[in-house]
């Protein structure tokens, strides 16, 4: 009697390409995940910097009361601030107003971290700030007079900053003058700059600013990154810097804070980005995942030159023509 059935080698042959099948399934769920997960990375960031314009637009004040009650905003603020023209002083203002971010990148040597800080200066009657900034345009011998743009001396003229003083009772402690987030992107995605052909990781800070004489949002970029963490890592000093009329907490901290960047002129000053690109800044989004790249390859974001709001912050798809990531 003869029995039907399967030879070896066909056995062999449907169990080799069953597992080339399944080996293709599963590698090509992994490369959807992979893809995802990086998307996710570019869409996160481009969301984070849109919280930044919202959180300027409706400012939320967590300042500790024992800085705002007995300290100056910051560590560049030589007087209580508020001690305008007597009694043009608005009512219901404080001694402090927030004004904008500083937000950082790479300032660790961490590509994938962004840190942002409340903007803090002196609270002024647009009388007195306007008084101060016709003072530094007659006066060409002025530090200050090299500032072009209004909004920028406006902030330098009341001391802003991100960084103030602490009394401890025995010393002097340096706390952030306001409210400080930090940002990572997920999926280990990082931020790099748009130059080719190496791309270098993206280093610098970006200001997203309300003017105090207008209201309007200014977005600026500083080519060189505010190194705040490092100031943050040593944070007691000399008793002697808590005195509200210190000249030497100004000048000990005047280098280097964002005060002394507001107030570079030149090519070091704060820009308004690239007016030839029309944006502020472009940050290629990369991943040390081949299989991400190959896949989506680099994409880009990018804030617009003259953002104001969330909508400055655009992203571009990979087949985008505008995408210099690619």
């Amino acid at each position: 009697m003869n029995r039907s059935g399967f030879t070896i080698i066909e056995v062999t042959l449907v169990l080799a390409i069953s597992m080339f099948l399944f080996v293709g399934v599963i590698g090509g769920t992994n490369v959807n995940i992979t893809r995802q997960r990086y998307n996710d990375s570019v869409n996160s960031f481009a969301e984070f910097l849109r919280s930044q314009y919202s959180e300027v637009i409706s400012t939320e004040n967590t300042r500790d009361d024992r800085i705002s009650n007995t300290s100056p905003c910051t560590l560049t603020s030589k007087q209580a601030a508020g001690n305008g023209s007597g009694s043009n002083v608005e009512t219901g203002r404080s001694n402090c107003l927030i004004y904008g971010k500083l937000i950082t990148f790479n300032e660790e040597n961490n590509p994938a971290k962004v840190y942002s800080y409340d903007i803090i200066g002196d609270a002024k009657t647009s009388n007195d700030l306007e008084a101060l900034n016709k003072a530094v345009r007659k006066n060409s011998s002025h530090p200050y007079h090299g500032i072009s743009n209004d909004t920028i001396l406006s902030l330098v003229n009341l001391n802003a900053d991100v960084l103030t003083a602490r009394s401890t009772g025995s010393g002097c402690q340096i706390i952030p003058a306001g409210n400080t987030s930090t940002y990572e992107l997920p999926w280990g995605a990082y931020i790099q700059t748009t130059n080719h052909p190496t791309m270098q990781n993206y280093t610098g800070s970006i200001l997203i600013v309300r003017s105090p004489l207008s209201g309007a949002i200014n977005t600026f970029r500083l080519n060189s990154v505010v190194s705040v963490q490092s100031r943050l890592r040593n944070p007691y000093i000399a008793a002697e810097y808590c005195n509200a009329n210190s000249d030497a907490r100004v000048n000990a901290y005047n280098n280097g804070s964002l005060r002394s960047f507001l107030s570079a002129t030149g090519s070091n000053a704060p820009s308004f980005g690239n007016a030839s690109t029309g944006t502020v800044a472009e940050f290629c989004i990369n991943s040390d995942d081949v299989f991400a790249l190959a896949s989506n390859g680099r994409r880009m974001v990018s804030i617009a030159y003259d953002g104001y709001n969330a909508s400055a912050v655009k992203v571009y798809n990979q087949d985008d023509g505008e995408n210099k990531c690619q």
